[in-house]
């Protein structure tokens, strides 16, 4: 205990859409009537697989307690399912919150999907490799909930050898200018700025649903982007939308006319 109210106690984060679909997934392929056990294989594998998906979400588990994915809250996470599957001969005890009861209403009855989806989870825990998915602040609030595949999407962007090449071949191909494929605005001729360093990102077009199937992106993978088309495209619910945006953008303008084209 340390100072006048102790000291702060670790707590696990609540478990996201992604772990549920996952722990949901193993239930049915392998625990549809029986309760398994922490020291079942797959629970262990199970385990393993959730806390690497928890260091690449939140970076790190140091901030978590002991026991964060254990193959004993694994266990419990089947123990919920359990409770709220009518095909179950018995009910199990345990808490359900919400969001479990919402996972399990969506996908009990599309099995063929929930397998879809996990398969996914996988290949991107898989893919992410030696990535670096430190985030900036102030994209944190572009990561969507339990959203690896988001987190996947930026540790692409964001590695500099990527980012390089991605730049260079623009230049090639574009008589050795740089602009922003939505604007069409330089940032560092628009402010004098030196051209050097340039004021561009690369910003990753394939779908979401697709990150976790890309393990050696090209530089046609990529766009190059001001930081505010960045921004902005990433607001988009398919944020491979180029030619959305862009639409976006010139309808909006308070004069009319085009600002720019593909």
């Amino acid at each position: 205990m340390g100072g006048k109210y102790g000291s702060l106690v670790p707590k696990n984060p609540d478990w996201t859409t992604e772990e549920l679909i996952l722990t949901l997934e193993l239930y049915y392929s392998h625990f549809p009537q029986t309760q398994p056990q922490t020291t079942d294989a797959l629970v262990i594998e199970l385990s393993t697989i959730l806390r690497t998906l928890g260091k690449l979400t939140h970076g790190t588990l140091s901030n978590f307690k002991e026991n964060y994915r254990s193959p004993d809250s694994v266990r419990l996470r089947c123990a919920n399912f359990a409770e709220l599957d009518p095909e179950r001969s018995s009910g199990m005890s345990g808490s359900t919150g919400q969001k479990v009861r919402t996972v399990f209403e969506k996908y009990t009855s599309k099995k063929h999907l929930l397998k879809k989806e996990a398969t996914k989870i996988r290949e991107t825990i898989e893919s992410a490799g030696s990535l670096n998915f430190h985030l900036d602040d102030e994209f944190e609030e572009l990561v969507p909930e339990g959203g690896v595949r988001m987190k996947v999407h930026r540790a692409y962007e964001r590695k500099e050898s990527n980012r390089k090449k991605v730049l260079k071949s623009f230049k090639k191909r574009n008589g050795g200018s740089l602009f922003c494929q939505v604007c069409r605005v330089n940032p560092n001729k628009a402010f004098g700025l030196d051209t050097d360093l340039p004021i561009f990102d690369v910003h990753h077009l394939k779908p979401l649903s697709e990150i976790g199937q890309v393990n050696t992106p090209s530089v046609r993978d990529y766009a190059v982007l001001c930081p505010t088309c960045h921004r902005a495209i990433h607001k988009l619910e398919d944020c491979s939308d180029i030619d959305g945006l862009i639409t976006r953008l010139n309808s909006n303008r308070p004069h009319g006319g085009p600002l720019c084209s593909r």
